[in-house]
């Protein structure tokens, strides 16, 4: 009996002298991990139910590649935000807790396809519609057509009047739309048309006016049935990168038209595009494949066939000699300055430049703007009619067919005169933003931000500097603490990254009461985003969102 105690002492002893970091366990795996995708970024959060993980690792495939770990996060992370993906696809994901023991087992899969942002052009007002055209059908119907010649509008107004009246809005119709049938007209009267396009920034200029007597009626003529006429003289050239194909129409009773094309080889053709009736004219993009010939014919259709085709055109693209970029200028500085301008001088560094292009922005502005293209060898430029008091900010870039190259330094300069800050002359400032898009306008200025804003947790996230600026405020960041100081006027602002709660003249809130993920954060590659309602709210601002346009309107009234 002796002995078995003996023995019992002896395991104890030693199981209490194993080192601590053999008894730790591995983690609990992550569960219910969940994504959503917004144009080009995806969205990933999951619940942690370890409470021994070091940290996080998510994994990422696309199709049939194996799974690649993408990031390595710190403990208690629920969420990740992956940006600036490749589109159109689809990507998978997983992610597992570890720490020095091991990795735990993977969480569930998931996986969502991005899709292309919208184009930059949403940021421009809308060309005007043309060729607007109408027809009596009966005593009570009138029918519209036009053409649209603009690629981001919104929807079309369609105006009416008669000889004793105004004119008076009776409809707004979708984009895209190129008729109308109003049935509200009545019989023996003269009715006046006109219509423009709009958008979120503003509305197109008017399209011609047309007037119509609906006493008259007209009769459809029956269907021929054939084919329509073959378009004639077609020719082809180019312009620039874009090859150009341009025909008359013979015909008034086509669906469309078709282009066929065959490359080197004039025998190998095959169907290109398919156009709308009426079309005369079309820009190809996709082809410039220097060293290549092309040809071309086009015919017209309608429901009973096709017609014969033009005569065959070439285009040839020669081959491209191999360009550099210039190199950068240098040595930037503001020789002089005056009440009203700012004379710039540099050093010209390339022997291959076309010229050089002045940028110039100024403190309430977000991104440098051209102010003028400039013949090679210059290294001299006056920039006239400044505000005095005022300071720019400038560099130059040289350029040739290649591109750019990368700026000169950037310098700082004042004006004199008298001093003050950025006063719009609106009575309020307007900022437009859109989930996916680079660009910010400020009261219908345009310029470009670094990074896009982002939808997290269903809160709109973005670098703020920009909006504060415009603002009128200031923005610091100390990187220490992490700590996020916004001023304007008389409010301060005051957030730290991941926490949950700010400061707001001394007055600790909460960012989000109803979700506490909602915090200022850091995302590749090393860009600082905080949640926008928040912000500008706290910062006197009314804040606007288009869940349609996923777009963002911030308006602050001016006092």
């Amino acid at each position: 009996m002796k002995i078995f105690y003996s023995l019992c002492f002896s395991l104890i002893l030693m199981i209490n002298m194993i080192p601590l970091s053999y008894a730790q366990s591995i983690p609990d795996p992550p569960g219910e991990l969940m994504i959503s995708a917004m144009y080009d970024q995806i969205n990933l959060s999951w619940k942690d139910y370890s409470d021994n993980e070091k940290g996080f690792a998510l994994e990422r495939k696309s199709g049939r590649q194996e799974y690649e770990e993408i990031a390595r996060l710190s403990s208690d992370t629920e969420y990740y935000l992956d940006l600036q993906l490749s589109y159109p696809a689809t990507f998978f994901y997983r992610v597992c807790a570890f720490n020095d023991t091991g990795k735990s087992r993977y969480s569930n899969e998931v996986f969502a396809r991005t899709e292309a942002p919208p184009p930059q052009e949403a940021y421009d007002t809308p060309l005007p519609p043309q060729d607007l055209n109408g027809r009596v059908i009966s005593e009570k119907e009138v029918e519209l057509t036009w053409k649209d010649q603009s690629s981001n509008e919104d929807g079309f107004k369609l105006e009416r009047r008669t000889p004793s009246s105004q004119y008076e809005e009776i409809i707004q119709l979708p984009a895209n739309t190129t008729s109308y049938l109003d049935q509200s007209v009545e019989p023996k009267q003269f009715y006046y048309y006109r219509i423009r396009a709009y958008n979120l920034i503003g509305e197109s200029s008017y399209s011609n006016e047309v007037v119509l007597e609906t006493r008259i009626i007209e009769k459809d003529l029956p269907p021929v049935e054939a084919p329509p006429n073959p378009p004639s003289e077609l020719s082809g050239s180019l312009e620039g990168t874009v090859i150009v194909l341009r025909w008359i129409d013979r015909s008034n009773d086509e669906t469309g038209f078709r282009i066929y094309y065959a490359m080197n080889d004039i025998d190998n053709t095959s169907l290109y595009q398919q156009l709308p009736k009426d079309s005369t004219e079309y820009g190809i993009t996709d082809l410039y494949l220097p060293g290549n010939t092309f040809f071309f014919y086009v015919t017209a259709y309608n429901t009973f066939g096709e017609s014969t085709p033009t005569d065959s055109v070439m285009v040839r693209i020669r081959a491209e000699e191999v360009l550099t970029t210039p190199k950068a200028p240098e040595n930037l500085i503001a020789s002089e300055i005056y009440e009203r301008d700012i004379v710039l001088s540099w050093s010209d560094m390339s022997d291959n430049e076309e010229g050089f292009k002045i940028e110039r922005r100024k403190v309430d502005e977000a991104s440098f703007k051209l102010i003028i293209t400039l013949p090679k060898d210059t290294q001299t430029y006056r920039d006239p009619g400044l505000e005095s008091g005022s300071t720019y900010f400038y560099r130059v870039l040289a350029f040739n067919e290649a591109g750019n190259s990368w700026p000169s330094n950037t310098i700082e300069a004042k004006t004199k005169g008298l001093t003050g800050g950025y006063t719009p002359p609106e009575a309020k400032i307007v900022i437009i933003l859109q989930i996916g898009s680079n660009r910010i306008s400020i009261n219908g200025k345009v310029s470009e931000m670094d990074t896009r804003p982002s939808i997290f947790e269903g809160r709109t996230l973005l670098p703020i500097r920009p909006v504060v600026e415009a603002l009128g405020g200031t923005i610091d960041f100390e990187p220490h603490s992490k700590t996020i100081t916004i001023k304007l006027k008389a409010i301060t602002i005051i957030m730290q990254l991941n926490n949950p709660l700010a400061t707001v003249n001394g007055k600790q809130v909460s960012i989000d009461p109803q979700n506490p993920k909602v915090v200022p954060m850091v995302v590749p590659p090393g860009r600082t985003l905080v949640p926008l309602r928040f912000v500008a709210e706290n910062l006197g601002c009314k804040v606007d969102w288009d869940a349609n346009e996923k777009k963002i309107t911030i308006t602050m009234e001016l006092e």
